[in-house]
């Protein structure tokens, strides 16, 4: 079993599979200059749902378009939302205080600053006008701060609903922050990127999930360029990918069908699921679940709770563990030893991202 797990977690980063292309016929039609160009979307509507109760203001009306895909009108989003929204041609952006992020008709990506930070089920579309984001989309983006309902979507808990929430950040946005913690911009990054930390420690804990690792994927070893263009992209694209970059498009890419037999195997109770429409991502997901809960049962019920009135938080166990291999070893430890420790993997973690060039 060990085995198995091992070769999934080393073939995660090395399959590949042809990712589903998003593909649409555009025809751009010269306006006056107070005014957007129209692209006009080359595949059918069916059915657009047809919302006669009055809205309430945190609600929007579901569209059905091409393929049965329900999604709705962008400017109605950031009304909702109370964002900035502004568009042009084929694309459009969503501002939060200083957080934008783009988007582009006819692209599966979301983009920050130029860098893809997400991969979108559906694209955005354009018609008579009219901009439409997936619903799908902002369902797996929101989670539970939106209700959804046959005909509408609501907004139920805005706390929830941040693009900061959503964005990814770059190194520089750590720097910058930490030069200057006084300003609301640097707080809001702050809030967005740091875990919980133990023991009251002072030094902020990065969240490596919310960075943003810039560096050129052709830094990297070659079976993530032949990934890329396994996937369609050319040598002049990969050129300008980042690892960070080529982390979320990997993530939504499905399993290769070496990988699926591998998941299966080690998945035996998965066997009745559609196991293609799995995606990498899906997969880590799922065995980083299972290495956080084994982790945390090496630990006895006493030994848990004794590092809990200590103010050890459960993700620095991977840390004490790290540093002291044995439970009992780290409970044994004096308060100032764990600090001194914990200490220094959040200073690590802060000038691993700082000092990324």
């Amino acid at each position: 079993m060990l085995k198995t797990k091992c070769r999934l977690i080393g073939c995660i980063l090395l399959s590949a599979m042809v990712m589903t292309a998003c593909q649409a016929q555009e025809q751009v039609v010269d306006l006056d200059d107070s005014l957007m160009q129209v692209a006009q979307i080359g595949a059918e509507t069916e059915g657009e749902s047809q919302v006669e109760a009055e809205l309430s203001e945190n609600q929007l009306a579901i569209q059905w378009k091409p393929y049965s895909t329900a999604y709705v009108s962008c400017e109605d989003f950031a009304r909702v939302m109370h964002w900035d929204y502004a568009w042009d041609a084929d694309s459009f952006m969503f501002q939060e205080d200083e957080m934008q992020l783009d988007f582009v008709v006819g692209s599966l990506h979301v983009t920050r600053q130029g860098e893809i930070i997400d991969v979108m089920p559906q694209c955005p579309i354009l018609e008579d006008q009219n901009l439409y984001l997936s619903v799908d989309w902002l369902e797996e983006s929101f989670r539970s701060a939106i209700s959804r309902f046959d005909d509408r979507i609501e907004l139920v808990d805005p706390d929830e609903a941040s693009l900061y929430d959503l964005a990814k950040f770059f190194p520089d946005d750590l720097k910058m922050a930490m030069a200057h913690p006084e300003l609301d911009s640097s707080k809001r990054v702050m809030a967005a990127i740091e875990l919980p930390r133990s023991m009251n420690i002072e030094i902020p804990k990065i969240d490596p999930q919310k960075m943003m690792n810039t560096r050129p994927i052709l830094n990297y070893v070659t079976e993530f360029k032949l990934d890329l263009q396994d996937h369609g992209y050319t040598d002049e694209e990969i050129a300008s990918i980042s690892y960070g970059e080529y982390e979320i498009l990997h993530s939504h890419w499905f399993l290769s069908e070496e990988m699926q037999e591998l998941a299966l195997g080690y998945y035996p109770e998965s066997a009745k699921e559609d196991i293609s429409r799995w995606t990498f991502g899906e997969l880590k997901d799922r065995q980083m679940a299972e290495v956080d809960t084994a982790r945390l049962d090496r630990f006895s019920e006493e030994e848990w709770a004794s590092l809990q009135e200590r103010d050890i938080v459960e993700a620095d166990l991977f840390y004490l563990l790290k540093e002291f291999h044995q439970p009992a070893t780290i409970v044994a430890q004096s308060d100032q030893a764990l600090r001194e420790v914990l200490e220094g993997y959040y200073e690590f973690g802060i000038l691993y991202w700082t000092q990324m060039k």
